[in-house]
């Protein structure tokens, strides 16, 4: 019985010590291989933002007539739901016919943005609504924006802050110019 407890011993404590030994270089491992990476492996790509909005500009994902950028960004809508407020009218027809497509008809809701109650203050004291000013006037005041500008105006519109923060100064700056392009034709 005496030599029975001996290898029962020696086997117990040869585990002990392989258990010890490989928990010992696992946490080593773990500890040591963030530094082991290369950065070969990351690819960075600098156009990801203006690749995907191009992506959402072509999309429309509910089939409700108005793709998944517009959605998002300008009228607040889920491009998940043809109906957002799910008052039996599509956001395109809400939108078309001058309602709120986040309201729900005949209930008076406030509206952060919408083309029918678009902002009538932008940044830099640029009115957005030409009502007050001459149209040539507003455009090249609006030409002359910075992108810090911009910024601001697409915050106070109601613009998700996090895709703004997302967006560099350049792709916003070259969205913007075509935006600007193809409201003065």
């Amino acid at each position: 019985m005496v030599n029975k407890q001996k290898t029962a011993f020696i086997v117990l404590a040869t585990a002990g010590v392989f258990a010890f030994v490989f928990g010992a270089w696992q946490m080593l491992y773990n500890i040591r291989a963030p530094f082991k990476l290369k950065p070969s492996s990351f690819k960075l790509h600098s156009n990801s933002n203006s690749i995907s909005l191009a992506e959402m500009q072509g999309k429309d994902t509910d089939k409700d007539k108005l793709n998944d950028y517009d959605e998002l960004y300008i009228y607040n809508t889920s491009p998940y739901i043809e109906d957002s407020d799910s008052d039996g009218n599509s956001d395109y027809d809400e939108i078309i016919a001058g309602t709120d497509p986040n309201c729900p008809t005949g209930k008076e809701c406030e509206s952060k943005s919408s083309p029918a109650s678009a902002p009538s203050s932008g940044t830099a004291g640029i009115s957005v609504n030409s009502a007050s000013s001459s149209d040539a006037a507003t455009l090249a005041a609006l030409k002359n924006l910075s992108a810090q500008d911009v910024r601001e105006m697409l915050k106070n519109a109601g613009m998700d802050e996090v895709a703004l923060k997302k967006m560099d100064d350049k792709t916003l700056m070259d969205l913007y110019k075509k935006a600007l392009e193809k409201s003065s034709m």
